[in-house]
């Protein structure tokens, strides 16, 4: 069981990163998003950055799974989350750096203010 457990988590992983590698639009059966706003927080605080964090990580496990798979899935689940909260990190990151830039920098576009996790299963 460990074996299947492995393989479908090395095929989950490879279809992140290949989704990740190329510009061109990958087609998949079945995908899972969520979008996580965070329009009523402050990303210029250490609090609004954790809160946003936490909320990320609560979709993460909702993107990968958590409560639709088996026990014995939870190598998949995990490392599917390992993998959400990376690219996770990646718009947090970016999101923050836009909320601390002086008005005068900011570009006139409202942003959507909120992330998107995917991931296809």
């Amino acid at each position: 069981m460990l074996r299947r457990a492995s393989l479908i988590t090395l095929g989950y992983v490879a279809a992140i990163f290949a989704a990740n590698a190329f510009a061109e639009p990958v087609t998949v059966t079945a995908t899972k998003v969520v979008r996580v706003s965070y329009a009523d927080l402050r990303l210029d605080t250490d609090d609004g950055q954790k809160t946003l964090r936490q909320r990320a990580r609560e979709a993460g496990k909702e993107v990968c799974g958590f409560n639709e798979w088996p026990l014995e899935m939870s190598v998949v689940r995990h490392t599917c989350l390992r993998a959400v909260m990376r690219n996770a990190d990646g718009q947090i990151e970016v999101a923050t750096r836009q909320a601390v830039l002086p008005p005068a920098l900011a570009t006139g576009q409202s942003p959507s203010r909120e992330i998107v996790l995917a991931v296809a299963r």
